[in-house]
């Protein structure tokens, strides 16, 4: 994974988005500067060298939104 693209994915990435697990939010990542980005970098490489994803990047939060529409009991009828 290269610089340029951590840096190209945290311009892109939306604001005003709800935090993931780890509480840090885009607005978080993005005031981080380039400082952030190249610690990013090393989380990223190091778990590539090391071939194991770190154990809180295995978990999320998922919240199912029904469509407002059929069976509520059918996984068909929510977003996501």
């Amino acid at each position: 994974i290269l610089i340029q693209e951590i840096e190209e994915v945290v311009k892109k990435s939306p604001r005003h988005k709800t935090a993931g697990i780890d509480g840090i939010t885009n607005e978080a990542i993005k005031a981080c500067g380039e400082t952030g980005i190249q610690w990013i970098h090393r989380i990223f490489k190091s778990a590539w060298t090391e071939r194991e994803v770190p154990k809180d990047w295995q978990k999320a939060i998922i919240i199912p939104i029904w469509k407002r529409k059929g069976n509520k009991r059918k996984c068909s009828t929510y977003r996501g």
